[in-house]
């Protein structure tokens, strides 16, 4: 979080002071006593407000890397990647090298993930909670030809304008469900990594809900006799993680069953 620091509240000594007289913040014209008052008050708001609360704000950063491929394992060179802040894409932002690969400072501990735009592709959000330096495994995303004869098979329109979607990974034989319930799916991905709106549960690994209103969905990943969890995803309270959707974007949430 960025903070405007007045420069005049930065020295604490008295000559730091003596180029804020025209602040009339540092004026008291009833009384000496009273001017040096005033200026303790400042300097005590100042160390015990504005400087801590500063330092509380300021998340630590780590390094967040992974590669950027299309749905045959194609790295895309030149994709965009950034940081989703507050609901939003910041401007923090980085493009993937010849191989696809980037890397971003993220903040740890803290819900967060990153917006993945390349030209004539799916664009895709992905959300996580990371607490050190983390390396993403490769993914893969459909080019625009692609998404535009799947997406018809389950009766969605490509590009989306004014929804987006969510996809979920998890093992072989899970099913998911989102609430609040809405969109068309969940669908699940067959052979060749291509949707088959017939499958009832993952086979190839993944499965997506699509075109939903943006907001805030919790995601249950479901495997009989198993539990199911999100690793990296922002918590539930009561299902296994929460994401944002996000207008033109799929959000990608991966699960574990064991």
């Amino acid at each position: 979080m960025n903070h405007m620091w007045n420069s005049c509240l930065v020295g604490v000594a008295l000559v730091a002071f003596a180029h804020c007289s025209d602040n009339p913040a540092f004026r008291d014209t009833q009384s000496p006593v009273a001017d040096v008052a005033a200026r303790d008050h400042a300097v005590e708001q100042f160390r015990d407000g504005r400087l801590q609360d500063q330092s509380r704000d300021a998340p630590r950063m780590v390094s967040f890397s992974g590669t950027h491929r299309d749905w045959k394992g194609k790295p895309l060179a030149g994709a965009s990647v950034c940081l989703y802040e507050n609901g939003k894409k910041s401007s923090q932002c980085v493009l993937t090298d010849g191989k696809g690969a980037f890397v971003i400072s993220v903040p740890a501990n803290v819900e967060s993930g990153l917006f993945s735009d390349a030209p004539g592709y799916e664009k895709a959000l992905s959300v996580f909670v990371v607490t050190q330096d983390y390396t993403s495994p490769p993914g893969g995303i459909y080019d625009d030809a692609t998404a535009t004869t799947e997406y018809g098979k389950v009766g969605s329109t490509y590009p989306p304008v004014g929804k987006g979607h969510i996809a979920v990974t998890a093992p072989a034989g899970a099913t998911f469900a989102v609430y609040p319930r809405g969109g068309i799916g969940p669908h699940y991905a067959g052979s060749g990594g291509l949707l088959d709106p017939t499958l009832t549960k993952m086979q190839f690994g993944w499965g997506m809900v699509f075109d939903l209103a943006p907001g805030i969905y919790d995601v249950a990943c479901i495997k009989d006799g198993t539990t199911c969890i999100a690793p990296l995803g922002w918590p539930s309270q009561s299902y296994t993680a929460r994401l944002p959707v996000v207008d033109g974007y799929f959000s990608q949430v991966d699960c574990t069953c064991k």
